[in-house]
């Protein structure tokens, strides 16, 4: 009997059916009788039929073997096969994160690592579990964590000195440890630990610019500019950053690109051309949105969210954190989401709902404990942590809270988190019963001295209206109409025309 006879008789009891009109492909149309038909046969047999399967595929798909990767990786690893399986598993993969599958390019890198598990512990195979293990990591940074992606990180660092040494003879090693670094950065950088991620990133900068790697220079030029702008030292950020979108400018499909133009545009806020800012967020996002990425809306919406912050407009912060969190769920981007929530708290918080807002930043904190711990922004949700209490007339709360992030912010050098810390502070011993204004004016002074360091210009505004405030509470108008003056000619400069007219209400009163 042939297996045309065969197959009608098998189409006749019901057991398979054509699939499309398809006079050559067939389908069972039960997944019991298919499970049943696939345990009846010995594993010797199942192996054979998959290595046939996975060979006829590779030659009769010869020129579309990316399209077919994820079909003869599952071929192989069922045949047994690893070496294939590794090399399709990646294929595959790298098919995937072109275009942003990420949690399916996860599973791919998965397969890979685990082929690579069963194969020879040889050279060649450790450097392929070092190229596997930066290629989950950039797949999974975001949804699995900065903590879990820096242990994987460094077991490739181990195997990649253990083949080169820390100062390569070759080139191309030398560029493969500096893509590790560079990935160790990220996860350092994403974990809240940006001293940390400027030292990997000044070594992989240097080696890039002697070896001549314009990619590999662009992104930690990017990255240094977005871990000087986390630690609040604007002026130190911006040249990186101009010079990162400069080199990316053309590779809409990088998150990086993204980041670069997005973090840009709160650096020129921060330092007072607001508009400038907006400008170059808006032209992020537009970036992200043609690229069809939603980890880049994301990131882009991040962007957003903290030049509404710096310019004081709330409801931008809303709606922008809320864009945040839709993009961040469909993408699965577990940091976005943290993200998202805390911008959402500090938004709710400053108008005028600290209930909603503690619900947020309480949300924000359950992932940041899932992902392993302190992540990117943990002091500055602090500071927003200080001022729901604040706000929600919990004035002790407010205190501790702030003086802690004090401590945390400076030995992570942040003085960003530092400054909007001392200004809580401050307006907290200003609610207190007795208020201590003496005490108060210390904290609005250093909260200041941080930010014109940092030449933070809009938060150094909001703090003169802050302390105008107090004194002009505690009675000493005068002084309070000076700070009212700064901030309303910063504010003016700006062009930020809502917040100049309420300085300038404050004055009049």
């Amino acid at each position: 009997m042939n297996i045309e006879t065969q197959l009608v008789q098998l189409e006749t009891a019901q057991l398979v059916r054509r699939a499309d009109d398809n006079e050559i492909t067939y389908q069972f149309k039960h997944a019991l009788t298919q499970d049943s038909a696939y345990e009846s046969l010995l594993k010797s047999d199942r192996k054979h039929l998959h290595h046939l399967v996975a060979e006829t595929t590779e030659r009769v798909y010869s020129d579309r073997l990316d399209e077919f990767a994820g079909v003869l990786a599952h071929h192989y690893a069922e045949a047994g096969d690893d070496a294939k399986t590794l090399e399709y598993a990646t294929r595959a993969g790298d098919a995937a994160a072109q275009r942003f599958a990420n949690a399916e390019a996860r599973l791919y890198y998965t397969e890979a690592l685990d082929a690579l598990a069963r194969l020879p512990d040889d050279a060649a195979h450790r450097r392929a579990r070092v190229g596997a293990i930066l290629r989950y990591v950039n797949v999974s940074l975001r949804s699995e964590g900065p903590h879990r992606s820096l242990e994987r990180l460094l077991e490739a660092e181990k195997l990649a000195l253990g083949l080169y040494g820390a100062a390569p003879a070759s080139r191309a090693d030398r560029l493969h440890l500096a893509r590790l670094h560079y990935w160790m950065a990220q996860a350092y950088l994403h974990g809240n630990q940006p001293r940390e991620a400027i030292q990997y990133l000044q070594e992989v900068l240097s080696v890039a610019q002697a070896e001549g790697d314009d990619e590999l220079q662009a992104i930690p030029e990017s990255m240094l500019g977005r871990a000087f702008a986390v630690q609040g030292k604007f002026a130190d950020a911006e040249p990186h950053l101009r010079a990162a979108t400069r080199m990316l400018d053309n590779d809409s499909t990088n998150h990086e690109a993204v980041m670069a133009r997005g973090m840009l545009g709160w650096v020129l806020a921060a330092r007072g051309n607001y508009a400038a800012g907006v400008a170059e967020g808006e032209r992020a996002r537009t970036v992200a949105v043609q690229a069809g990425s939603l980890t880049g809306i994301a990131l882009s919406g991040m962007a957003l969210c903290l030049i509404a912050l710096t310019g004081g407009d709330m409801a931008r912060l809303m709606e922008m954190s809320q864009e945040t969190l839709r993009v961040a769920e469909k993408a699965g981007d577990q940091l976005l989401l943290y993200v998202g929530y805390g911008y959402q708290a500090w938004a709710e918080s400053r108008l005028g709902d600290p209930v909603a807002a503690s619900v947020s930043m309480a949300k924000s904190k359950q992932i940041s404990q899932q992902s392993g711990g302190r992540l990117t922004s943990a002091d500055a949700f602090a500071v927003a942590s200080a001022e729901i209490a604040l706000r929600a007339g919990r004035t002790a709360e407010a205190l501790t809270l702030a003086e802690q992030t004090v401590k945390s912010a400076q030995s992570m050098d942040d003085n960003f988190a530092q400054g909007l810390a001392h200004r809580v502070w401050a307006e907290a011993l200003a609610a207190i019963e007795p208020p201590q204004y003496d005490q108060a004016q210390t904290h609005f002074a250093e909260g200041l001295r941080l930010f014109e360091e940092g030449d933070a210009r809009l938060e150094a505004a909001h703090t003169h209206v802050a302390w105008g405030k107090m004194l002009r509470e505690h009675g000493n108008l005068s002084a309070a109409r000076e700070h009212f003056e700064q901030a309303a000619a910063q504010f003016q400069a700006s062009g930020l025309t809502e917040e100049l007219d309420r300085t300038r209400k404050l004055m009049s009163q």
